[in-house]
Formats: structure tokens, sequence, C-alpha cells
């Protein structure tokens, strides 16, 4: 298979990223002007709620399968076998968290009052299946599915502007996005069937075990992220409301959005770094230190812009009702920052070479403490309380993968030394 460019996976990936996050940019103006700070912060909550039960569809696959898809991509013997369970396992996922999500909306009162919201989220969920990012990453192909994505990521803008009117169409913003998203995750298989020479079996019930065994490990570091991310706009909606929501939830996706081209080098990166580290240690660490430099003075700068732009970005996206979110923005302003470093710890070096334990108990140890602060935080500060734990946490997590990293590799010298 003809070695794939670094340079221009990076390229794709980063348009893809913009597709979705910078274009939601543009109509943010109009929406949060549309819906209202309430009904936007209504969309906002059951977004992040229904991020739980994407969450687990992508269990652990877009580092444990990309990892070893970029190890397999030379024999396609075994290439397909992978991908083939892999994605049989992402398909069991589906169904079973379908099913959970139906069930709930059906006869838990929570889930129930917003019915329409969640019914039309399971083809948001869904469609998370549909798209096997961690199978393009890992082969280094995103440069030819990037037109796909972002072509039908473009038909959300004119679905918005004409369907989103008044606060009584919110619902429509979860089934705008589940429609695009199927569309995509549907054209984007088609272009897999055709262009990447596959050996389509049924895999047996071993194999889907298996990648659901692998994933899992990195499941529990996305499940432990989640605690102080996903789960922070969730219980801020049910401690201070949709109005709360929807102040933190335009920081966020402003911060999300600027944060959007350092992620984009980061899952470009992670591939190539796993396969180095298993192939070449020393150009991975050539690699590893030029992308560092590149990676920390670009979310720095990053983070500078946002906290000195905060008053004007938020009153250009929402307007004078929204102008509590800027206080938020200065709070998360420093995450790119911070994320990139922990990035380069965790995943470029620690997750590329197999240390997932490393990387959990970490995880897990800030996970916890966000649960036990969470409330407070927001019952002192509301929407800035939420942005304050964040950012604690986040922190803590850089600092604890830098130390974990640091004493692994005083324990290697020791080794060394030793023998």
């Amino acid at each position: 298979m003809k070695k794939p460019n670094l340079f221009h996976n990076i390229l794709a990936l980063g348009s893809v990223q913009a597709a979705g996050l910078l274009l939601p940019m543009v109509t943010l103006p109009y929406v949060t002007h549309a819906l209202g700070v309430e009904a936007w912060g209504q969309v906002a909550f059951v977004q992040s709620v229904l991020a739980y039960f994407s969450l687990v569809i992508n269990w652990g696959f877009s580092w444990s399968a990309t990892r070893k898809i970029s190890a397999l991509r030379d024999d396609i013997t075994q290439l397909s076998s992978v991908f083939i369970a892999t994605w049989m396992a992402q398909w069991v996922l589906a169904f079973l968290v379908s099913a959970v999500l139906i069930t709930l909306v059906i006869f838990v009162p929570f889930f129930n009052k917003d019915s329409i919201f969640y019914f039309y989220g399971v083809g948001l969920v869904v469609s998370g299946a549909l798209f096997p990012a961690w199978f393009l990453n890992g082969l280094e192909r995103m440069k030819a599915v990037a037109s796909i994505q972002i072509i039908v990521r473009l038909l959300n803008l004119p679905c918005i502007f004409l369907l989103i009117n008044n606060p009584k169409d919110a619902p429509l913003m979860i089934a705008i996005g589940a429609g695009t998203g199927l569309l995509s995750g549907i054209i984007t298989i088609v272009w897999v069937l055709k262009n990447v020479p596959l050996q389509w079996h049924r895999p047996s019930f071993l194999q889907i075990w298996q990648q659901l065994k692998e994933g899992g490990t990195i499941f529990g570091s996305t499940a432990f992220i989640s605690l102080y991310t996903t789960l922070t706009p969730t219980i801020l909606g049910i401690i201070a409301g949709p109005v709360a929501v929807g102040h933190f939830a335009l920081a966020d996706r402003v911060r999300q959005a600027a944060q959007a081209g350092l992620g984009t080098i980061s899952e470009a990166l992670f591939p190539r770094m796993s396969h180095l580290f298993t192939h070449d240690p020393i150009q991975a660490n050539r690699l590893l230190k030029h992308s560092g430099i590149c990676i920390t003075l670009m979310s720095a700068s990053v983070s500078i812009g946002l906290w000195y732009g905060s008053d004007n970005i938020v009153y250009l996206l929402g307007g004078k009702d929204f102008m509590q979110a800027s206080v938020v923005l200065k709070w998360l302003a420093p995450l790119p920052f911070i994320i990139g470093l922990s990035n380069l710890f965790g995943v470029q070096i620690m997750l590329a070479k197999g240390m997932s334990r490393e990387v959990n108990n970490v995880l897990f140890i800030a996970g916890i403490l966000s649960l036990l602060i969470i409330k407070p935080m927001i019952e002192w500060k509301m929407e800035e309380g939420a942005a304050i734990n964040i950012l604690f946490i986040e922190i803590l997590v850089t600092l604890g993968l830098c130390l974990t990293l640091l004493k692994n590799n005083l324990s290697k010298k020791h080794a060394n030394f030793k023998t």
C-alpha cells in the first residue's frame, strides 16, 4: 500500500473538523437569536445527554482500532479481519444503545418530557457507527473522504435557515444533525466499499469480543474524561436550568471551534506515532519533538486570542442576552494550551506506546475528583463554576500525565543501570 502523506492527512482531517465545528459558527448568531437563551440551552442540554450514548458507540475504537489498523495496513487479510470485527462490534453497541435510549424515552419522565428531542437523537447516535473514522484514520486515508464530509455538512446551513425560526423549532436542531450525519455515513461507507480492497467474511463472536475487549481499555479513558467534560453541562442543566446551559454551551462551542485545528493535528499524528514507535523509535522521537513545538506554540496562541477576544466573540455570536458567556469563555480560554500539552503526553506518547493503563489511572482520579467538586462549584458560581471546574481538572490531568511519564522514564533508566 502506498505510504500515506501525514501533511495531506492533517489537511483532510482539518477540513472535516472545521466543517463540523466552524460551520455551526456561521449559523450560531442566527440560531441563538431565533431560539433564545432558554431554547438554545435546552438543545445544548439534550446534546450533552446524547453524547453519553455516542460515547458508548465510539467505545475506545478511535484509539485502539486506529492504532491496530495503522500497524496492519500493509497486510490486507489481517486489516480486513480487524475492520469487519470492529465495525460489527460497533453496530452491536449501536443496537443496544438505541434500544436503551428508546426505552428511557418511553418509561422515564426525565427523558419523556423531551421525547421528540431524544427520538430524533436516536438517528444522531446511530450515525456514529456509520462513519468508521478510526479505520480511515488508521489507513491515513482521510483526504479521500474529506470532500464527502464537508459537502454533506454544508447541507446543514440551508436546513437551519429554512427550518429554525422560533423556540418551538428547537427539536429540529437535533433532527437536522441526525439527518446529515446519517447521509454522511452512508456515502462514506459506499466510498470504502468501492476504494478499499477488503476481504469480506463473517466475523466470529470471539473476534468481535476481542475488539470490544481491546477498545474497552481505552473506553475507560474516554468515560473518565466524560466525567469532567460531557457531564458538566448535564449537571449544570439539572441544577441551574437551561439558561445557564445556554451561556456555558455558547462559550464552550467557541472554545471547541478555536481548538479544532489542534485536535486535527493530534488525530492525524496518532496513527503515525503508533506506527513509528513500533517500527522506528528514533524517527518517532524526532517527529514528536517537531510536532510538540508546533502544537505548543499554536495552542498558546489560540488560548491568548480567546481570552483577549472573549467579549467581542460572544457579542458577535450571541448578542447582549448571552454576554454572561464571555466570563465563562475567559475561564475556558486556557484549555487549548493545557489540553494540547496533555494530548502530547497522554495520546502521542503514552497511548501510542500502549500505556493505556497508566493513562486510565490518571483520568480515573481526575474523573472522581470532578464528581466530588462539580456540584458545589456549580452551586457557588453557576455556569462560571462549571468552567472553573473543567479548567482545574484539566490542569491536574496534564500534571498527572507528565509526572507519570517522568516516573516511567526514571524507572526504565534505573532498570537499565542495574543490568
